[in-house]
């Protein structure tokens, strides 16, 4: 390996073509993926196509919430000396904010 500084090369955060084609591909499915998890979860007014077991239903809803309003966040804190602990807070905001 060579020493000293790295140079040329793509900027660091700079997609490659590959991805690139791959996103635009996958948007395209997007819409109809969102619907097929929809259906999954049985939130489609006929009920047609829902699955049967609920960690699939679960996972269909999580699905839907992730892309709509993001993954939960997550707070890590230290209060004296206990240990530290993860809490999961998910915030839900309507139309207007």
């Amino acid at each position: 390996m060579a020493k000293g500084q790295k140079t040329g090369g793509r900027q660091a955060g700079t997609p490659n073509k590959v991805q690139r084609e791959d996103r635009e591909l996958a948007k395209k499915y997007g819409p109809k993926a969102i619907e097929e998890l929809a259906k999954l979860a049985g939130l489609l007014k006929d009920g047609k196509g829902a699955a049967e077991a609920e960690s699939v239903r679960k996972g269909a809803l999580d699905s839907i919430l992730d892309r709509a309003y993001g993954k939960p966040v997550q707070e890590i804190g230290n209060e004296g000396d206990k240990p530290f602990r993860v809490v999961t807070r998910i915030e839900l905001v309507g139309p207007n904010g």
